[in-house]
């Protein structure tokens, strides 16, 4: 294969890869969005609860608080306690943070390639380095909610073209 032939096969592959990254980019800022908002739907009634089940249980102790709302009270503790076990097993805020680091490593890669696109002497070489880079991070990266991706495939134009007919997590 020729020197140009060779330039011209590595652009047809940078662009694909390009592509893909630019979707694998959205899709994880998107489920690190929706994980940030899901911790906070969850943080803020617990921390609520907790206060008010706090501030209650000092007011009981001057007896001066009537049953009926130490026991609602009591009801908003165990609610509490049930709401910070699910933030704490469902991990929301950790899952967000990884998926903005694999949003932001895609981005690297995205921006190697927007520069390789401009560089005359491409070899064999950067092109197989770059393929290792996404195969790795695509190997490690969390596993993007499938509404995530029907909304994604939906809404990008040539998406089967980009991934193909069979991709089930970016």
């Amino acid at each position: 294969m020729e020197k140009e032939e060779a330039c011209n096969s590595y652009m047809d592959i940078i662009n694909i890869w390009y592509n893909r990254i630019v979707v694998s980019q959205k899709c994880h800022y998107l489920a690190s969005a929706r994980f940030e908002k899901y911790n906070y739907y969850l943080g803020i009634p617990t921390t609520i609860l907790s206060v008010a089940v706090g501030t209650v249980i000092i007011a009981s102790s001057s007896k001066h608080i009537y049953s009926i709302i130490a026991f609602i009270f009591g009801i908003g503790g165990i609610l509490a306690g049930i709401l910070s076990s699910l933030q704490t097993f469902l991990k929301f805020n950790e899952r967000s943070e990884k998926h903005k680091i694999y949003g932001v490593k895609y981005g690297i890669i995205g921006r190697r390639l927007e520069i390789l696109v401009n560089t005359p002497d491409i070899t064999y070489q950067i092109i197989d380095n770059i393929k290792l880079e996404l195969d790795a991070l695509a190997n490690d990266a969390p596993k993007l909610p499938l509404d995530i991706l029907s909304k994604v495939k939906k809404t990008t134009k040539d998406y089967e073209k980009i991934f193909g007919p069979i991709v089930d997590n970016i």
